[in-house]
Order: structure tokens, then sequence, then C-alpha cells
């Protein structure tokens, strides 16, 4: 029978609620499974998060009630002429029908009852609008009873939101492929057990709100997620199970509120649980439930809130071990998925080797007293199965090894030795090129930021502890003292490090990178090549060739004196010449010319009586010219000086007649063959210069 009317059905509903509320449900179920109601507010689990099946012994009273009052509402609706009313048969999908926006398909066989998912991959997620899953496809066959079996085929990943929300089947059969239960997916459905998929990971929130036949679960070990209020509200929940007590699982709050039958559950000891999430009938801090208890490991998440909710709790599988024990444990198929833990309490701070031996496929997870997770080791390789784990213990911590077989049967044994360290050492000694530092600010630090400080143990057991400046290892601080203070030059810079009270020196040596120049030989200077380093700045000479040698020539000659009138300006014969290096290389001849082989940067002119000169050499100016000399060097000493005034002022106590000319030649300043006023004023220069210079004299004589 189909009522399409939608006032007319508004009319039915609030009567029979107005009567009945939440039995009327029931009744309309149980006596009219073949009548259709199509309108705004369907009956059937209408606001309602439990279950609508009743027994008809149950509802006796009720039913005798409903018919009268629903024949009459009827007959009324009918005189109004507002409704139409009409009988169809119940319709069979065999055909699979494809949902929407999916790859997944549908198809229902009447005659077996039997709803069958099938396709790949996930399926949609269908709305609940004011309490009820009218976008379900199957919502008439759940809703009048029809569905009696589900099955989900392999190839199914996910099962979307509300996907068989209040089916009212026992028999529900999901694929192994299956690895999310979307929200309020079995919410209100009246399942008393059910398989969960092998690979099933995620179940999310509110999957089987309010399922209230629900008699017990077991998690497979892929899981790894139990989203808020997933079983809440399961009033007849009395067992929960884990296959696996050593996965890394969360268990949101709420996941398992308000089961009263639930006394106890043994939680895995990597479980993450959040407020509420066992043993609470309310939200309050003394909302527990009395009786329940906790299985947990010592330390883990679990432990902790079982202490802090005062939940009653028991340690699961919990054994002392010391250095030096060996423990075995046999696991058969009855023991397969327990875990054991071994609790150790070192007494110095050192590095302790944690190994399994046999043929038993193990695993194993450290965890501190506070349940968090510290390291983890597997298989050595495939071959023998066992795990090796080494970890620096700190003294009068607790500590607990996690062990669990992967699916292996069989006998495994544990062992528990110590390491001591017996040697610290670096290896930071490093050559680099000063060019590869060539616009860098270079520092130590940078370098040694990627080096390893190397903890020796005495079973020759290297640990390599990448460095860290201040951090601190087994109680000795690692400090970089900066001897250099981030700069750096070529050659050897020694620096150092301190692990604990141990000092470990290192050397950055830098080598020269030079860049070569060439300089060619000149008149003045020999040639050489240079070699510059590019970052340091050191010089260093090498490939020497000589000076260039050049010839020259020229004249020397005695310049004028005004005194005296006699001509001064004539060639000077027998002026010695020397090299820049002291050699004598030539004389003037009657004529004061001069020619010299292979001169340098200069030549020096010696004169008796007369003033030595230097001339330069010009590169490529072979002719010297002219060259000037001063005479009065009385002494002949190479000077002019208070020497030659004395010569002069003793002269002058003498009868200059009364003398030869060899007197004349040492006293007779300007040669004029008489001692003279002329020879007088020459003396008088004498007294005030010690040393007269060639210009000085020059200008006296003009």
């Amino acid at each position: 029978m189909l009522i399409h009317n939608q006032y007319s059905t508004r009319i039915i509903i609030a009567y029979l609620t107005k009567f009945f509320k939440p039995k009327f449900i029931q009744i309309v179920q149980n006596i009219s499974k073949n009548i259709k109601f199509d309108c705004e507010y369907p009956l059937i689990m209408l606001k309602y998060k439990y279950s609508i099946s009743a027994k008809f012994s149950e509802c006796y009273f009720f039913m005798k009630k409903l018919l009268s009052i629903f024949l009459s509402l009827v007959l009324s609706i009918s005189v109004l002429s507002v409704c139409n009313i009409s009988f169809a048969a119940q319709t069979t999908d065999i055909e699979p029908t494809k949902l929407i926006n999916s790859s997944a398909y549908y198809s229902f066989d009447a005659n077996t009852k039997t709803l069958t998912i099938s396709g790949k991959g996930r399926t949609p997620n269908f709305t609940n609008s004011s309490g009820d899953t009218t976008s379900q496809p199957w919502f008439y066959w759940r809703s009048d009873g029809s569905i009696e079996h589900i099955v989900v085929e392999d190839g199914i990943t996910s099962l979307g939101n509300y996907f068989f929300y209040g089916v009212s089947c026992t028999d529900i059969k999901l694929a192994d492929s299956i690895e999310s239960i979307g929200g309020y997916a079995f919410s209100g459905a009246q399942i008393e057990h059910i398989k969960l998929p092998d690979k099933l990971k995620y179940i999310n929130n509110d999957a089987f709100y309010f399922c209230d036949n629900l008699k017990e679960i077991v998690f497979p070990k892929s899981i790894s997620s139990i989203g808020t209020s997933a079983f809440e509200n399961c009033s007849v929940l009395s067992k929960v199970n884990f296959k696996a007590m050593g996965n890394e699982l969360t268990i949101s709050s709420r996941a398992f509120f308000k089961c009263p039958l639930l006394k106890r559950v043994d939680v895995p000891s990597l479980a993450k649980l959040s407020k509420y999430s066992f043993g609470y009938e309310k939200a309050s801090v003394d909302g527990t439930y009395d009786g329940f208890t906790l299985g947990v490991y010592s330390g883990s998440k679990a432990y902790n809130y079982a202490k802090s909710s005062f939940i009653n709790y028991e340690l699961l599988n919990e054994i002392a071990i010391e250095e030096g024990d060996v423990a075995s444990r046999t696991y058969t198929e009855d023991n397969l998925s327990e875990q054991t833990v071994y609790k150790f309490t070192p007494n110095s701070s050192s590095q302790y080797t944690f190994k399994s031996s046999g043929g038993v496929d193990v695993n194993c997870v450290l965890k501190d007293n506070e349940g968090n997770t510290l390291a983890s080791a597997d298989d050595n390789d495939e071959s023998d199965l066992n795990f090796t784990l080494k970890y620096d213990f700190e003294a009068g911590k607790t500590y607990y090894f996690y062990v669990e077989s992967v699916n292996s049967l069989g006998t495994y044994s544990v062992s528990l030795s110590s390491e001591v360290i017996v040697n610290v050492s670096i290896s930071w000694d490093i050559t680099y090129q000063a060019s590869d530092l060539v616009g860098k600010n270079f520092s130590p630090l940078e370098y040694i930021k990627t080096q390893t400080v190397d903890f020796e143990y005495a079973s020759g057991y290297v640990y390599k502890l990448p460095f860290n400046n201040g951090t601190s290892y087994r109680g000795m601080e690692i400090k970089y003292n900066n001897l250099l203070n981030g700069k750096v030059t070529c050659g050897e810079n020694k620096d150092s490090i301190t692990v604990g009270n141990k000092t470990l020196e290192f050397t950055i040596n830098i080598v020269h990178s030079y860049v070569s120049t060439v300089v060619n030989p000149t008149i003045t200077g020999s040639g050489y090549t240079e070699h510059k380093c590019v970052y340091c700045g050191d010089t260093y000479r090498d490939s020497y060739v000589d000076k260039l040698g050049q010839d020259v020539y020229g004249s020397v000659y005695l310049i004028n004196s005004k005194y005296g009138g006699v001509d001064l300006n004539r060639p000077l014969e027998d002026v010695d010449i020397y090299n820049s290096e002291g050699k004598y290389v030539g004389s003037t001849d009657k004529n004061g010319t001069f020619s010299v082989e292979y001169a340098y940067d200069y030549i020096v002119l010696k004169y008796a009586g007369a003033v030595e000169r230097k001339i330069k050499i010009i590169n490529n100016t072979p002719d010297l010219g002219n060259i000037g000399l001063i005479y009065g060097d009385l002494t002949e000493d190479g000077y002019i000086n208070a020497k030659d005034y004395a010569c002069f002022v003793h002269m002058k106590n003498y009868d200059i007649n009364s003398r030869d000319d060899i007197y004349l030649k040492n006293f007779d300043s300007d040669k004029d063959g008489v001692l003279t006023d002329d020879d007088w004023a020459f003396a008088k220069l004498f007294y005030t210069f010690d040393k007269l210079s060639t210009d000085t004299y020059s200008s006296f004589l003009q």
C-alpha cells in the first residue's frame, strides 16, 4: 500500500506517535511489512538511534489498538479525497545497479533476501536527514525487514557514511579488502556478531553507535584508528579483543562509552586513549563503571589512562630482566597475538644491546616509563628473523621492551648485555684548497656541524653521534671551544672540542692557491715569476732572470768657476767608472769620454779631488751626455769637507812662493797657480758644510 499525500501522512504520524511514541515504530514494522509510507517524515528509524524491531508477542496490545485506529483514519482520509491509496507488490532487483558516483554496485535477491554490494574501490556516503536514511537505495527493503543477509564482495575498499544504517539483519559478511568503515555505517543495526575485515584500518565516528544487539568485537591486526563514539551505547557488548597487542593504535573519545556489560579489555601497548574511551557510563570524573578492569602494560598510555581515571587495572605479562639475563618464550596458536614486556632498570648509564635468537620472527619496541616510544628493531636480515636493538640507557630509569611474534610459531630467546665506552674520538682533520674559500667567511663550526663524534665501546662497536654543540650524550657535554673565533688562514688551523672532561683536537689545513704573474727583467731590476695566494695574499718569487745589460757612453768635464778667470769647463781625464755592483768598468780618456758595456741601473764616477757622482741609466738611452764634476777634494778622499778646509788653512800659513807645485796641487782650490782670496772663500764654505753636495758647490761657483 502506498500513501502519497504528505499532509495525510503527517496526520497519521502525529496521531499514532501521540499514543504510542517509540513503540509505534516497532509495531508498524512487524504488522505491516508490505506497507510503504512515502512521505516527508518516514516512520522507520524516525529520530531514534535504537532498534526498531520487536516481537509480535511483545506488542499484542498495541497491535489491536493500532489496527482499530489505523482503519478509522484511512476511512476518514478517503472521505477527504486528498489521498490516493494503492497496493503494490514487493519489487525485486537482481541485476546489479550502480551506486551514484561510485564504481560499486548493489543488487537484491528477494528469494534469498540477500543484499549484495560488488565492484571496487570506495562506496558513496549516504545522508541522514531528520533521523532517517532514505538516500539508501535499499531503504524500503531495510525498513520492511526484507533484508536478511548482506554480502560485501572482494574489491570494495571502503563503506561510506550511513551505508548500512539501521539494517535489521544479523548475517553480514564483509570482504577482507575493506580498509575503512564510515561514520554511522552500522549505527542502529541489529547485528550480534560481525567479523571485521583482515585489512581494516579505520573505524570512523559512530560507526557502530547504538548497536544494542552487538555482543562481541574482534579487531584485526591491521586496525589503527577507532573513531569517536564508534561503539557507544552498545548495551550488550561484553567482549572486545585485539589480535595485535603491539601495533600503534588510536582509540578516540567515547569509543566504548556506555557499554555496561564490558567488564575487561586488554589494551595494546602502543594504543593512545582519549577522554572516556573505556569504562565510563557518564561524562564525569566519577562516571566510571564499577567492576571494570583495563589490562595494560606498565608505562603505556593505557596504563596512564587507567591511573588518571581511577579505573582498576592489571599489568600484562611483564618480566623483569637484568644485564646478562636470557629469557625464552614459546608461541603457539593460542598465544600468538600476545605480547611480552621485559622491564629493565639499569644500575649504570651505558649502552645496552637487547637481541633475540631462534627461529621465530619477532620484533621489539622500546618505551620509557611514560609510554613514549624510544626505539624499535625488527629483523637483522630475512634469513634469521631476529632483531638487535642498541640504546643508551640512563641509570635508575625504567624501560620496557615490547616483544611480539610476527605470525610466527616456535620458541625465541632474548638477551641483554651492556656496552662500555672505552674511547671517544673524532676524525675532523681536513684539508681545503684556498681557492675553494675565496669570497667565503669560512668558519670551522660550519665544517664540524657535518661531522660526528665516535664513541667506541668495549665490544668494538662504534656509535657515531652527529655533532651538536652544547648537547649532552650519556652525561657528557659536547662543546665546541671556538678557538679560532670563526676565522681561518692558510696553513694549519688548530681547534678543539670537549666531550665531558676530554679535549679532542682537530686541524683544518688550508693549502695556498697561488696565481702566477711573470715580471720581465729591466735595466733596473731582474726578471722573475711572482706567485700570490688568492685567499690570504701570501707571495713568493722564483724563476729569476738577470737584469738587462745596456752599453752606454758619455763624457766628463770640470764645471766652470767664476773665480780666477781660469776655464774649468774642460774634459777630465782618468775619471774612474764603477757599475752598480761596485765593479770597476773603465776610465775616461784625455777627452773625458768613456764607454761602458752591459751597464745596469746606474754607474758611479770617481775622480781625485772631485765629488763622486751617480748616473742613472734609462732603458734605451745609451748616450748619457756630458757629465759635470765638481773639483775641490783637496785630500782626495772622495769628499769635500772640513779636512779640505784644514789643508787650505795650513797652506795659507806658508809662503806659497817657497813651495813647489805639488803643494799648489793640493791647496790651490781654483787651480790658478796662486793662493788667493778665491781659495779663502772656498775654504769658508767647508767651514759651513761638513760634506758639500754637488748642487751646493755648483751654486757657490756660479
